[in-house]
């Protein structure tokens, strides 16, 4: 682990997971992270069943690299699942992340706010379950009491 990430997780007391590699492109990946103000706009993320938030931010260690669409939600879940941080099925590119939500849920950063919503992934009509609407709310609750300083939108599809 670099000095920096030591005196992060020291400072601000989050856990810094590692520094993954995923096609030539070093990911930080974070665990409840006390701040992501010198992270990428519209980075993706995971809640857990526990409220435990993972996100993914492009690593100090490249080179003018751009994250744009080269790390998505399932490459994140299935390597928090290596880690044995997730528990549940493997979760493969193209299938409806709504399959998942007694597992976890997928959000991402609204621009460079403090600010996370639901992952553009989930149908339009995703919350119209009462089923799934508890699920993801559940998480979401949890995950506010572990992470006050950040908002989750009531309306998530905006």
């Amino acid at each position: 682990m670099s000095r920096f990430h030591e005196y992060l997780e020291s400072v601000l007391n989050e856990e810094h997971l590692e520094i993954w590699e995923f096609d030539g492109i070093m990911i930080d990946l974070y665990k409840n992270p006390k701040t992501i103000s010198k992270m990428m706009t519209w980075m993706r993320g995971v809640i857990d069943n526990n409220g435990n938030l993972y996100v993914a931010d492009l690593s100090e260690n490249n080179d003018s690299v751009t994250f744009d669409n080269s790390v998505i939600h399932c490459d994140i879940v299935e390597r928090l699942r290596k880690l044995g941080e997730l528990k549940g099925p493997s979760y493969e590119e193209g299938e409806d992340p709504g399959n998942y939500v007694t597992y976890w849920i997928t959000v991402d950063r609204q621009a460079s706010s403090n600010n996370f919503i639901l992952a553009e992934s989930y149908d339009e009509d995703f919350l119209d379950d009462p089923f799934i609407q508890e699920a993801v709310f559940d998480k979401i609750d949890k995950c506010k009491e572990k992470n006050p300083w950040f908002n989750f939108k009531e309306n998530f599809n905006e």
